[in-house]
């Protein structure tokens, strides 16, 4: 089976809520749609972000150490100077679109970079 670039073909998208108020540290995060976020200097170490969908997101600075984000599938979302030491590698995680320098993406199996991300 090909890997959904839709995200409506996520086996998970009919389960998706839109996502509402602030990440925090520790939180739990399933079959969430971060639809055009905006997060600065969020803290949100040790967060758990399990078949979510991450579109239009941009992440500048703030804090993610050991978050995990498995079953994730990402469409044009930015990373600037982000803080994701010793996170986890990122199971099953599906990259959706060209991602655009000077941000970061990532592809299936592909570990989370250590430090900050620029």
């Amino acid at each position: 089976m090909p890997e959904p670039r839709e995200r409506a073909d996520l086996p998970y998208a009919d389960h998706l809520e839109a996502f509402s108020g602030r990440l925090a540290p520790q939180g739990d995060y399933d079959t969430v749609a971060f639809e055009g976020n905006e997060f600065e200097e969020a803290e949100a170490s040790n967060a758990r972000f399990i078949e979510c969908a991450f579109s239009s997101v941009t992440f500048t600075g703030g804090h993610y150490p050991r978050a995990r984000f498995s079953d994730v599938w990402v469409h044009t979302v930015r990373w600037v100077g982000s803080e994701l030491t010793e996170s986890p590698p990122w199971p099953q995680a599906r990259a959706a679109a060209r991602v655009e320098e000077g941000a970061w993406g990532l592809s299936v199996g592909s570990p989370a970079p250590a430090g900050y991300v620029d």
